[in-house]
């Protein structure tokens, strides 16, 4: 079993170095949002990743890899069949000889290194390595976005698209591929959004993961008007729209079965247009203030303001700050038999059963203004409007 949340805090606790007030502080979140001990303290900057790694490598009694900063060949990746990586939680990150060197979350998990020394025939040495490193590991059985695109689009693709019309472009089998490899990367990757954007001679795909975006890929700028279409087709807007703003939303299945929903925003720039796809949470966030990262008296604040009969809560932050998390969360704990409540939301990003959530439409004049104007009218108990 991999180390324990108390056995992490005594660990970094023996060593001192983090000041204790501040790692009990990081214990305590740990435990409220449920998250591993390692994640809190490196993500507070309380610990440098590489030190907490060597220190949980030392309790283990052997090395600590960065998997995130270890270049990974299939041919050594490949050595271990994917399916037994994924249930094991390994990767293999090198080979010196007839010596293999194998990342895992649970060093001390005998079995996995024995049936691996069996099946390669091979001397296999451990280390330890973050979750979140393993699982970068375990991506890379799939490619990069890049790999995936060459051979979906091949070598004349750009040749072939570019004399297409509009609606041929949106149902060339390769793009069709393409795009739903990009969508599924989105997903494996945790990112919380993808742009697309049109550059003077590429298209640059971006993934922002935590916060930060990345670039993933660039592609030709004669692919641009492919991607697009596919886009627009997958979220029912108007394909020959090329000089206004566009909103819709695409319904996503993964190779895993989980449905994903996702928010396209579409925007005409100089270059051409531009697409914004917002990866939304699936169904009705279950959470409590504290599961959210409130601190103790910040969660004490709100629920007092929640439980108030009048008044008015304002919530602000910039993108990817939780927003949209904290509002439907609040809405869920106002949710009960009593009381109705009414929403005008652009967009309504999750439907909650037993609310009224309304969609605004500038396009048929129905802004925020007439909708509030209109549930003023439907003897509501609780508005939202965001």
């Amino acid at each position: 079993m991999p180390a324990s949340r108390n056995e992490i805090y005594a660990l970094v606790k023996g060593s001192g170095l983090v000041p204790l007030p501040d790692l009990d502080q990081a214990q305590k979140t740990s435990t409220h949002l449920n998250a591993p001990l390692p994640d809190v303290l490196i993500g507070r900057k309380l610990i440098a990743k590489d030190k907490l790694g060597t220190l949980i490598g030392q309790f283990y009694g052997v090395g600590y890899v960065a998997l995130n900063k270890t270049p990974l060949k299939k041919d050594i990746l490949n050595l271990v069949r994917e399916e037994l990586a994924i249930e094991r939680k390994v990767v293999l990150f090198a080979k010196d000889g007839y010596v293999l060197h194998l990342a895992m979350e649970d060093p001390q998990d005998l079995e996995a290194v024995n049936f691996i020394r069996k099946i390669t025939s091979l001397s296999v040495v451990p280390y330890f390595s973050f979750e979140k490193d393993i699982k970068f590991g375990l991506r890379q059985y799939k490619g990069t976005l890049a790999e995936e695109f060459n051979r979906l689009l091949g070598q004349d693709a750009k040749q072939r698209l570019g004399a297409a019309s509009i609606e041929e472009l949106a149902q060339d089998v390769s793009i069709i591929e393409a795009v739903n490899k990009m969508l599924e990367f989105a997903v494996v990757e945790d990112a919380s959004d993808i742009h697309i954007e049109a550059l003077a001679d590429q298209v640059l795909i971006r993934y922002r993961v935590d916060g930060v975006l990345h670039d993933m890929i660039q592609l030709p700028k004669e692919l641009h008007p492919a991607i697009i279409a596919r886009v627009k087709i997958l979220s029912s807007l108007k394909l020959d729209e090329t000089r206004l703003p566009q909103d819709g939303r695409i319904k996503f299945e993964s190779e895993e079965g989980e449905v994903i929903s996702l928010r396209v925003s579409i925007l005409p720039t100089v270059e051409g247009e531009k697409v914004v796809l917002r990866l939304l949470e699936s169904g009705t966030p279950e959470f409590s203030l504290s599961d959210l990262g409130y601190d103790p008296r910040s969660d004490q604040l709100v629920t007092k303001a929640l439980t108030r009969p009048h008044g008015l809560i304002l919530i602000t932050g910039p993108t990817g700050s939780g927003k949209t998390t904290s509002l439907y969360t609040m809405l869920s704990l106002l949710n009960t038999d009593s009381v109705n409540i009414s929403t005008v939301e652009d967009p309504v990003e999750n439907r909650i059963r037993r609310i009224n959530q309304t969609q605004i439409n500038p396009q048929i004049k129905l802004t925020f203004a007439d909708g509030l104007r209109s549930l003023l009218r439907q003897d509501p108990d609780i508005i939202m409007v965001g």
